[in-house]
């Protein structure tokens, strides 16, 4: 649109200066004529005007309807270039759909295996659900929590790498919406597993506890057990969310190839 728009700018500005050279050439025949007068007839006179005249306009004529048959055909040569350059991106699309079916369905493994890794979480604040009384044992099982979901954070970001590497030889909006999934668990993992008051208590041994940090134990554990609840919703969520993309890019993909 950009050059169409150009072309005609253009040939406004040509027609306008043909006007005036046409201009200047009626002040050089008048100006001509009265040179001539003195020395010639008036038929003669009139006759060579009109030859300069008809051969300066015809020139300029000649010249303009030249200079529009090459943006004519400047205009034709763009769009040929962009339509082939579109044609090329749309052969380039299919030769990559096959590649892309494969890779949705090794993204769809990678989300069942993913949902596995963390099935171990509702054990965890099931268990912790059920812990009433303080305890060195409810301390040291604690501690092995807040170790795992360290561990799990490491985990976590071998798994990104992992599903950002399939994504990413999809499409750009199958990697953002993994890029997202994994930057909520990953923020959600470190708030629980980085809780000062959780960090305070589990370095402490149980026999030095005092009555009020007995009961902030068994208020921590809750908290802890709710918090870890919520981690395994979010995760299941976001594996239902991912599944759900797999079926759809599917069939989007495969009516591209028919």
């Amino acid at each position: 649109m950009d050059n169409r728009q150009e072309i005609y700018n253009q040939l406004k500005d040509n027609e306008k200066d043909i006007i005036m050279y046409i201009s200047i050439t009626i002040l050089f025949v008048y100006v001509s004529c009265l040179l001539l007068i003195g020395s010639a007839e008036l038929k003669d006179v009139y006759a060579a005007a009109s030859s300069i005249a008809g051969g300066v306009i015809g020139g300029l004529i000649t010249l303009q309807g030249v200079k529009r048959t090459i943006y004519a055909q400047r205009e034709i040569t763009l769009e040929g270039v962009k339509a082939t350059i579109s044609a090329q991106k749309d052969f380039e699309s299919q030769k990559l759909i096959p590649q892309k079916l494969v890779k949705l369905h090794e993204l769809d493994k990678k989300i069942v295996e993913f949902r596995s890794d963390f099935l171990v979480l509702r054990i965890m604040w099931k268990m912790l659900e059920q812990s009433k009384q303080p305890s060195q044992e409810l301390v040291e099982e604690i501690k092995n929590y807040r170790a795992f979901l360290y561990e799990l954070g490491k985990k976590v970001s071998i798994k990104e790498y992992e599903f950002v590497d399939i994504s990413s030889q999809i499409d750009i909006d199958t990697y953002k919406k993994i890029k997202w999934v994994f930057d909520g668990i990953e923020e959600e993992i470190k708030v629980i597993a980085g809780n000062s008051k959780f960090r305070d208590l589990v370095y402490k041994e149980y026999k030095d506890y005092k009555d009020n940090e007995k009961e902030n134990l068994i208020e921590l554990v809750r908290k802890l057990a709710e918090q870890i609840k919520e981690l395994d919703n979010q995760l299941r969520k976001n594996s239902d969310d991912l599944e759900s993309i797999i079926p759809l890019k599917l069939e989007e993909y495969e009516k591209e190839m028919l």
